[in-house]
């Protein structure tokens, strides 16, 4: 006998890791997969770019963005390159699981709000096909995206993220310090 779908709480699901580790082609397999899943569409205060896809983010102006973060509407926040970017807190007349593809900082603070969400983390190989990974995206991308050359050079994986040959590891509570 299963769940009632009507009175099941949805899963949050997080799926964290580096840039160029591969959380957005994992994401879209999933959410293609399963109707059940939708996919959180984070808030950014930064102007759209010519190669933004027309849901990539929910674009507002700084102001709107803080307003809506003083009420408590992100389950995570972060200023990156003097833009904010946040995740919504999720719809509760949403039935859908909700997957969020976000970075390891937003998800250390969606597990603070969230114990019970289940966390995925995925990582490159290793730091030369991470860097390699990066660097296919800044040259694609860099006369719109001046920021993707800084963001590559920063490149450099605290040792505590090493996973023993596996390239995912998945948490199920909050981590302090390196993942188990």
């Amino acid at each position: 006998m299963g769940e009632d779908p009507d009175t099941r709480m949805p899963l949050v699901v997080v799926l964290s890791g580096p840039g160029g580790a591969g959380k957005g082609t994992i994401a879209r397999a999933l959410v293609e997969g399963d109707d059940r899943l939708a996919l959180s569409r984070s808030w950014t205060s930064r102007e759209r770019r010519v190669d933004d896809v027309s849901d990539a983010y929910v674009f507002v102006d700084r102001a709107t963005f803080e307003a809506r973060r003083d009420e408590g509407g992100f389950l995570e926040w972060n200023e990156f390159l003097g833009c904010l970017y946040g995740t919504p807190t999720p719809d509760i007349d949403d039935p859908r699981d909700l997957l969020l593809e976000i970075d390891v900082a937003g998800g250390r603070q969606v597990l603070e709000r969230l114990p019970d969400a289940l966390c995925l983390f995925v990582d490159a190989p290793d730091d030369e096909e991470l860097v390699g990974r990066l660097w296919v995206e800044v040259k694609a991308s860099n006369k719109q995206r001046p920021g993707c050359e800084r963001r590559r050079g920063n490149v450099v994986r605290p040792s505590s993220w090493a996973t023993s040959g596996s390239s995912t590891t998945t948490w199920t509570r909050p981590w302090h310090g390196s993942p188990v």
